[in-house]
């Protein structure tokens, strides 16, 4: 495997450590990120929060929840990509629609060659979004993906992220396999 990890913003800033990424690479072919970019209509469907444990992860979230499912192609390969908020284990097990302390924007894709997959993974922020604790809770998915902040970020502008969506997939298309 190979790793590589960084912050967006200015070295000293405190937005540094809260917009960190990590892109791995993994000499392997993992066949569940296959299968979610040739099946999965949504982020729930693409059933990508169990491999986490591929890559090192440990399993803890109590409730996940994905928005902006997206396939991509890079000159690399192809991906999905998506917005992902994950609650740990713990005295509160709520179902929380996003917020800026848990949002993350994730890549997963395999190689042309099917030699590699690729897992890309930034903290993310949208200024309409509130931080933790002050988040409403909702009762169900049904009710999660009814909710004005998963459709803000379901359709909203890639632009208004922090960082921006699109500047995030310029990077993740930057990588070259040798």
């Amino acid at each position: 495997m190979t790793a590589y990890h960084g912050g967006y913003g200015p070295p000293t800033a405190d937005q540094r450590y809260k917009h960190s990424w990590t892109v791995s690479i993994y000499a392997v072919r993992n066949t569940k990120v296959s299968a979610a970019y040739a099946k999965a209509r949504d982020g729930f469907e693409a059933d990508l929060n169990e491999t986490r444990v591929f890559h090192g992860w440990e399993r803890v979230a109590t409730f996940d929840t994905f928005a902006r499912f997206r396939r991509k192609h890079f000159p690399w390969g192809d991906a999905v990509s998506f917005l992902h908020t994950e609650y740990q284990d713990g005295p509160d097990t709520g179902k929380y629609v996003p917020d800026n302390d848990h949002l993350r924007y994730e890549v997963w894709g395999v190689t042309r060659d099917r030699q590699y997959t690729v897992v890309a993974s930034v903290h993310v922020s949208h200024p309409k979004l509130a931080n933790w604790p002050h988040v409403r809770e909702v009762e169900s998915i049904e009710a999660f993906k009814q909710d004005r902040d998963v459709k803000l970020i379901e359709t909203g502008n890639p632009k208004q992220f922090e960082p921006n969506l699109a500047a995030f997939d310029e990077l993740v298309s930057s990588l070259k396999m040798q």
